[in-house]
């Protein structure tokens, strides 16, 4: 991924949390929002080069500061309660060290181990713990309704920037049009590209050409 490229993704993933969202209740556009930009700033500059998209992300390059850099030291800090090394910078705290990997962290794992620490402790109506199984019904049940807005955000923007992947579907043409009021640019939908969309009438389509209620593949 190139700094342009970043830039494009940052871009379209806030105007949709901005826009598509913003009549969101549960979860509220503002935490929408926060959400996504904690997780571009969860992103190390030096990383950038390497993502791929949201399943890969490529070794660090020669020339590199983290080239062949991957090893372990001792955490500092309580590993029951140490955030600062979980995948950011390129490490993992497990058990009190510091793993290092050889590539840049997914941007998959990012997004899901941000999300992790915004869960709530889900209890019942006298305020106990859920036993296991109905914590994990409810875990799901908020994956779904809070952190989706989150995900689709990020993987739609990097899927638009940098790799198509058919990631998110759910989004209209008139989504998009409403995110770009200037035009909706080049890059996100090249000219003479033709699309999958949905519903009905033939398979494929001009963006351009689409109707605002046609719900298109990101």
């Amino acid at each position: 991924m190139t700094n342009k490229q970043y830039s494009r993704w940052k871009d379209f993933a806030l105007r949709m949390a901005r826009t598509c969202y913003r009549t969101s209740r549960r979860p509220p556009v503002d935490w929408i929002v926060a959400q996504v930009e904690g997780i571009f700033e969860r992103v190390e500059q030096d990383d950038i080069c390497c993502i791929r998209d949201w399943d890969h992300s490529d070794d660090y390059p020669p020339g590199h500061p983290y080239h062949r850099q991957a090893g372990y030291w001792y955490c500092r800090q309580d590993p029951a309660t140490c955030t600062s090394g979980d995948v950011a910078h390129g490490t993992h705290c497990r058990g009190g060290l510091h793993y290092r990997f050889a590539s840049a962290p997914l941007v998959g794992d990012l997004v899901n181990s941000m999300l992790s620490y915004e869960e709530p402790v889900f209890c019942d109506k006298d305020g106990e713990p859920l036993d296991d199984d109905r914590a994990d019904v409810a875990g799901e049940q908020w994956g779904e309704q809070w952190g989706g807005p989150v995900l689709c955000c990020i993987r739609a923007g990097l899927d638009m920037a940098s790799a198509p992947s058919a990631g998110v579907i759910g989004f209209t043409a008139g989504d998009i049009r409403a995110m770009y009021p200037g035009g909706v640019p080049d890059w996100v939908f090249p000219p003479g590209e033709r699309l999958s969309y949905w519903p009905g009438g033939e398979p494929d389509g001009y963006f351009t050409k689409l109707p605002d209620a046609a719900v298109v593949v990101l």
